[in-house]
């Protein structure tokens, strides 16, 4: 199904001009790919995110289908933070690498330049997907360590920090190898927001650990598929 969007995804994400459609494409394509398969999403928000601001979503990480989801989810445009193994996946990397910010966290040059790309685009207005932990846990319903990058991008611009918890995503597409999807509802809880104003960088783990205890305490609820 990709392969039949991808040419006009490709020829918007090539130009800066066309890139606000080419997020709201995106956001449209990953709605397709969840009805396709037959998942449907039980949406939980706990405040309701304002178009006159822009957020730091940050969301556990366990499977697959977590950027989908966000993207199906998670208001306005979304530039996503992702690891530097993104770009080398066919067509999608291509993509990806105009689109969104490729992370290299072996490198502090890199690591600094991605600060800079994700401070730049919050001043565009548009909205970051952080996925705090950095890689697929395997270790679910246990929140995995927290890397500090979207924590010190929200002090530093002062935005709010959103906690987002997947509680079923790893068991509907499982990190198996096996790249089998489940019909099913998925829950998604968009939790209140952390104001990054009313802190300053002394508080970093502060922060972190805030959103970690939220997140947590939301999967430990019940880690079960309905």
């Amino acid at each position: 199904m990709y392969l039949l969007f991808y040419p006009l995804l490709w020829i918007s994400a090539r130009f800066e001009y066309f890139h606000p459609f080419a997020y709201q494409y995106e956001k449209f394509i990953a709605k397709l790919f969840l009805v396709v398969p037959g998942i449907y999403l039980k949406k939980d928000f706990r405040f309701k995110p304002s178009k006159k601001e822009n957020y730091i979503y940050c969301p556990n990480h366990t499977s697959f289908l977590d950027i989908i989801v966000s993207y199906a989810v998670l208001p306005g445009n979304l530039v996503f933070v992702g690891k530097a193994s993104l770009k080398k996946v066919p067509l999608f990397g291509a993509i990806y690498r105009r689109l969104h910010i490729i992370v290299d966290r072996e490198s502090k040059i890199n690591s600094a330049r991605a600060a800079l790309k994700s401070l730049a685009h919050l001043e565009k207005g548009n909205n970051l997907v952080i996925f705090p932990e950095g890689t697929i846990n395997h270790s679910a319903p246990a929140l995995g360590k927290f890397k500090d990058g979207p924590f010190v991008v929200a002090l530093e611009k002062k935005v709010k920090l959103v906690p987002v918890t997947f509680p079923d995503n790893r068991f509907f597409f499982p990190d198996d190898k096996k790249f089998l999807v489940r019909p099913g509802f998925l829950r998604v809880v968009v939790h209140e927001p952390i104001d990054c104003a009313l802190y300053s960088k002394e508080n970093l783990a502060e922060i972190k650990e805030k959103v970690w205890q939220i997140m947590q305490l939301e999967l430990n609820k019940d880690n079960k598929p309905f």
